[in-house]
């Protein structure tokens, strides 16, 4: 398998081409930025990407590419490039008959069939590039959109909710949960990267997205108070508010992803904030 990975200096994408290198997968990753040992791509433009697939040739590409995630970070015009101008770009790359055929994984957000938890430019961008991608899947495409649940590991970028738990819990901060009884799945880094790696060199190509996550329901006081518990803070710094308030539950189905691709998250939430705990201790 030839492998690339556009992203491959993010936090997903950074992991995928870590485990790929170690898994002795022939491997390729881009950047925005001029970094050692990645192609760069700059601006993402169409004709940019086709120069870097006739370039390298890949079988596999997985587009870890994004923006505006983290509230506030990238403006409206950032979100649509990013998010939805290039994935449409991808598709149309993966189908055109002048290049050499490649698969195409999609890292999609999870949708929360329960109702957005977020209603902005990044949930419209992120939905409209995965409707791309599954109209193509149903085409014919060789691919998978992969929706992958809240993602946590060493590297998350900071303002993102594991983070700050795990954060408050070290400095033994007070902490406030605005949303205390919202329902969250939380799926390790390194899990992800083995989906992702699993998958893309499967010959499966569902029509549907395939949820990534560990199929635990963990509501976001839990998060915490377990965090807080394994870096030895006192738990009575977390104030929430009002627990009796309607949950947004969103919690993946792990049951197509075991039956497509014979994978299922093996790194339990408890492992998972000790890691970061440690770490970041050290």
């Amino acid at each position: 398998m030839r492998l690339l990975v556009l992203g491959a200096s993010g936090f997903i994408g950074g992991a995928v081409y870590r485990l790929a290198r170690e898994s002795h997968v022939e491997v390729f990753g881009t950047s925005r930025r001029d970094a050692a040992g990645f192609v760069s791509l700059q601006n993402t433009s169409i004709d940019e990407v086709r120069r870097v697939l006739k370039d390298l040739g890949p079988d596999v590409v997985v587009n870890a590419i994004g923006s505006g995630v983290t509230p506030g970070t990238s403006s409206k015009q950032e979100m649509d490039h990013a998010n939805r101008l290039l994935a449409e770009s991808l598709v149309g790359l993966a189908m055109d008959g002048a290049l050499p055929q490649f698969r195409l994984i999609h890292l999609a957000s999870s949708r929360n069939r329960s109702g957005f938890h977020r209603n902005d430019d990044y949930v419209v961008t992120k939905e409209d590039a995965t409707n791309s991608m599954l109209e193509a899947l149903s085409a014919g495409l060789n691919g998978c959109s992969l929706e992958v649940f809240n993602t946590y590991g060493p590297g998350q970028p900071e303002g993102r909710l594991v983070n700050l738990v795990v954060r408050g819990g070290i400095d033994r901060s007070d902490l406030i949960l605005e949303t205390p009884s919202h329902v969250r799945d939380f799926v390790h880094l390194d899990d992800v990267a083995q989906a992702v790696i699993r998958v893309a060199g499967s010959k499966n190509s569902p029509k549907q997205s395939v949820e990534i996550g560990t199929g635990v329901p963990t509501t976001v006081a839990e998060l915490a108070h377990l965090a807080y518990k394994l870096a030895g803070a006192e738990t009575s710094r977390i104030v929430t508010g009002n627990l009796s308030e309607p949950a947004v539950v969103e919690v993946a189905d792990i049951r197509p992803a075991e039956e497509a691709f014979g994978w299922r998250a093996e790194i339990s939430l408890r492992d998972g904030l000790k890691q970061m705990i440690e770490l970041a201790k050290a």
